[in-house]
């Protein structure tokens, strides 16, 4: 279940496009006896139906489980055999089966994952004991304030949008879940225009597009309207919402400012991208870590970052202060992302950030293995094909009065979320005298609640 870094490619190498109805994109590369093998289907939590929280994510895990030909045990001591690896991540917009097998174990590999992929079998036992796992993972995450934080986050700048929804789901969405809703809602989502086969390795490219041919035909897409996209995208409040998670006994807190994103095809995007780096980016440099943790000591970090998505995703300022020192800290938070939104960036920030971006472009796509995680981004974000080819090309046309613009025209602080967890009874007054906001705009939420 552990989120895999995603990779901006400058896409340098070809890759093959399948004639069949799943879209293959496969890099030959002799250099290892290796092939990296990934199957995604283009749909994850967003996806996930009302009252079914989770459900997406509980699919994938439950086809690691058993097919109607294999039992998870055979499943398991298969891979073993043949020295590969299997694994599979649910996201916000993607399910990713992600494997690795040596080149002359492909074709026995390639059985196995077209059984997992085609013929699961969501036996009863498996279910029970899977939600009892992933039940111990959320009730787990209450005690881990960062990953709690994080989901709460996303809920409250997402209320109501399906990029709220938790990829782990809720414990009452889990407890309820049957069978039939496991196999309806695969049999949505593993319909052949919505899969994609990626991988690279020690193989032929026409090899891999004759197996995702089999996968085609044995998921074809079902008629009526293909129900996995994100319709709409989220929006922003009228003035500003402020949401408490209140904790007991905190020492530390999580403080987030944010508001909804824009797409990677936002023509403010690439000047936002470099004016970020210089806000709040993962530089010592960057303001925020400067002000927050070099200068005042107040926190191990403070960033800043855009998550993206089909839709409008989200910007967000976050940092993990101490119970002390918070107060301090969102007010300076505040008074930074307004002074940025006023100001822009300096001749000198921007001619740094603008350098180093460009010249580590070539680190994010430097290996096969990166190179697909790039085209992964592309196709389940429904990028333009060849998007990522030329992301530092897009980066060195900015000027210092475009990414100054971007600024003025995109950061809101009087439309922004914020959030603080901590401990109410010791911060909320303070909180609210740091916003400059009465108390009674401050909506307090228990930690435990769903």
């Amino acid at each position: 279940m552990k989120m895999t870094k995603l990779f901006l490619s400058l896409g340098i190498f070809g890759f093959a496009l399948s004639a069949s109805a799943i879209e293959t994109r496969f890099e030959s590369d002799s250099s290892l006896p290796v092939v990296y093998l990934n199957v995604a289907v283009k749909a994850g939590a967003a996806n996930d139906p009302h009252g079914q929280a989770g459900i997406g994510n509980f699919v994938g895990e439950m086809m690691m489980r058993g097919t109607k030909t294999r039992t998870k045990a055979q499943i398991d001591e298969t891979l073993d055999l043949l020295g590969a690896t299997l694994s599979v991540e649910t996201r916000t917009e993607a399910i990713i089966f992600r494997g690795r097998v040596l080149s002359s174990k492909l074709a026995e590999y390639m059985e196995v994952v077209h059984d997992i992929i085609t013929n699961p079998s969501f036996p009863e036992r498996e279910i029970k004991k899977l939600k009892a796992e992933i039940s111990s993972d959320i009730v787990e995450t209450r005690g881990k304030d960062g990953p709690l934080a994080k989901v709460f986050w996303d809920g409250f700048l997402f209320e109501g949008h399906p990029y709220g929804k938790p990829i782990l789901g809720k414990l009452r969405d889990l407890e309820k879940l049957k069978r039939d809703d496991l196999v309806r809602h695969y049999r949505d989502l593993f319909q052949d225009r919505n899969l994609l086969v990626v991988g690279s390795g020690d193989s032929e490219a026409s090899f891999v597009e004759s197996w995702a041919k089999r996968l085609a035909e044995a998921r074809p897409d079902t008629s009526g309207e293909n129900p996995v996209h994100v319709a709409d995208a989220p929006k922003n409040p009228a003035k500003r919402e402020i949401l408490f998670v209140d904790k007991p006994d905190r020492t530390q807190t999580q403080l987030y400012f944010g508001q909804v994103g824009v797409r990677m095809t936002d023509p403010r995007f690439f000047p936002l991208h470099l004016a970020n780096h210089v806000f709040g980016g993962g530089s010592f440099s960057a303001r925020l870590m400067t002000e927050v943790r070099v200068k005042r000591g107040w926190s191990y970090g403070a960033y800043s970052y855009f998550r993206q998505g089909i839709r409008p995703r989200s910007f967000q300022a976050y940092t993990f202060p101490a119970t002390k020192d918070t107060p301090g800290a969102v007010a300076l938070v505040d008074q930074m992302l307004r002074e940025w939104k006023e100001k822009g960036i300096t001749p000198a920030e921007y001619e740094f950030a603008k350098s180093s971006l460009i010249n580590s472009a070539g680190f994010a796509y430097n290996t096969p293995g990166k190179r697909v995680e790039n085209i992964l981004l592309e196709k389940t974000l429904d990028l333009p094909d060849g998007f990522m080819k030329t992301f530092a090309e897009h980066l060195s046309k900015v000027t210092l009065a475009e990414a100054n613009a971007a600024v003025k025209d995109f950061v809101d602080p009087d439309r922004m979320h914020v959030m603080l967890l901590g401990t109410a009874k010791d911060l909320k007054a303070k909180f609210a005298t740091s916003l400059k906001v009465p108390e009674s705009e401050i909506k307090v939420v228990p930690y435990t609640k769903e």
